[in-house]
């Protein structure tokens, strides 16, 4: 991590806007593939995959982030600028093909997508402002969402602290709660 020089934080009024659309859009979201799945074996593991990989990065993530202090630049953000944000598009594809419904997939590329990645310019657009200097640099090296191959150590990045103080446990146990309860509900992909 880089520590930014001291600059005064910039509003943060737009970025919590479209932080809460994009948390209703996904509760929404979620809703549909609860109520209306219909779990295919082949598709269930596929999600589940993907699910759990979202979560995984997610996890990461929140457990080498140290928000608005410093611009993060080590561990899996050498990788990615946006891996919340990949772990979420993970998520979200996952909770598509659990559902098994092409509908479904259609309103995560058609209104998911579109909310996403509206934030990720939001969000750096206010990091730009936070730390200008780094960013630009960090702009340049890092690529903003799918993450580059190079071989980095992220297990020293990790902090136990920060992952908890991020609550992210939380939503990760709720996502896994999710897909039990679309499993447990709708059972149709248990063979007859």
């Amino acid at each position: 991590m880089v520590s930014s020089e001291k600059v005064p934080v910039p509003d943060r009024t737009h970025v919590k806007r479209w932080a809460k659309i994009r948390l209703r859009a996904g509760y929404v979201y979620i809703a549909l593939a609860l109520i209306f799945a219909s779990p295919q074996l082949a598709w269930t593991v596929v999600g589940l995959v993907l699910i759990l990989s979202g979560i995984a990065i997610r996890l990461i993530a929140s457990a080498t982030l140290v928000k608005d202090k410093v611009l993060c630049v080590d561990g899996i953000y050498a990788l990615t600028r946006n891996p919340l944000y990949l772990g979420s598009a993970l998520i979200g594809l996952g909770f598509a093909m659990l559902a098994a419904l092409d509908w479904l997939l259609g309103v995560y590329v058609l209104i998911l997508v579109p909310v996403y990645i509206r934030m990720i310019f939001i969000e750096e657009r206010f990091l730009s402002q936070l730390h200008p200097a780094e960013f630009e640099q960090y702009r340049k090296a890092v690529p903003r969402f799918f993450p580059s191959f190079e071989i980095r150590k992220i297990r020293d990045t990790l902090n136990h602290e920060r992952l908890v103080r991020s609550k992210e446990l939380i939503s990760a146990l709720l996502f896994l709660v999710i897909a039990a309860l679309i499993l447990l509900i709708h059972r149709t992909w248990i063979p007859a």
